[in-house]
């Protein structure tokens, strides 16, 4: 259960972008156990469910990908005897370069890089359809669902491990996370007053975006308070909110 598929270029090109972040990050754990491109919480608690597995039989089909497109990278080529994880590689290859110059790591090199992209894609997943169904016909459903979940299993080791990018990690703002603080508390407050009043509390959608309004007024000088004196004066703030927010429905 193989096919074979020939490559233009550019579609070599995009496979062989794809695959140097892994063969690169690879070959240097294999030399000297460095994960340069490793998430730098990969060994915390928190991805403690979340680390995938490594596999490596997955890792010698992209090895031996890798050799492949690198001899064709210039003209294109015929590349064959591709089985499901194969294509499965290919199809994970052309997003990791798509990524790589959508977020500006790499200039685009040629004109029809979005054309090519998205041809070899929808080429290589109706192929992947296809060899799904033949290996669900001669193993079963079950044996194409473990196979399946290796491979996830895989992908999410090699993202963690080899192929972070720091463009998609959110660097710690305390600036946003005390506002996100102020918000949640002062919606805990007005809540509480609006109970007390017995007057119809809003859900929690509508009363974090009519408290946000009201801080919004704070904040621009429209009241002759400031946030501080909110934030100080707990009944103070409760009754200022609550006040709004039933003068809002009336």
């Amino acid at each position: 259960m193989t096919r074979n598929f020939r490559l233009t270029a550019i579609q070599a090109q995009l496979l062989y972008v794809g695959l140097r972040p892994i063969w690169v990050n690879y070959y240097n754990h294999k030399q000297n156990g460095s994960l340069l491109n490793a998430h730098p919480d990969h060994l915390n608690f928190n991805f403690r469910n979340r680390r995938g597995k490594y596999d490596s039989a997955f890792m010698e089909k992209i090895v031996r990908l890798w050799h492949l497109v690198s001899r064709m990278k210039d003209s294109g080529g015929r590349i064959g005897g591709l089985d499901y994880v194969d294509v499965s590689v290919c199809i994970l290859a052309i997003r990791i370069a798509s990524q790589q110059i959508r977020h500006g790591h790499l200039q685009p090199w040629s004109d029809r890089l979005d054309r090519s992209s998205r041809y070899l894609l929808r080429k290589l997943e109706a192929v992947q359809r296809s060899l799904k169904r033949d290996i669900c016909a001669a193993q079963g459903h079950a044996a194409f669902r473990d196979l399946s979940l290796q491979w996830r299993q895989f992908v999410r080791w090699l993202r963690l491990h080899f192929l972070f990018c720091s463009c998609m990690r959110r660097l710690p703002n305390p600036v946003y996370r005390m506002r996100v603080k102020f918000v949640a508390t002062f919606c805990e407050w007005t809540r509480a007053e609006l109970v007390a009043r017995s007057e119809p509390v809003p859900s929690d959608l509508e009363l974090r975006k009519l408290v946000r309004r009201h801080l919004r007024n704070v904040r621009r000088g429209l009241t002759p308070y400031a946030v501080r004196h909110l934030w100080q004066d707990r009944p103070f703030a409760a009754c200022r909110f609550a006040n709004y927010i039933v003068n809002s429905s009336n």
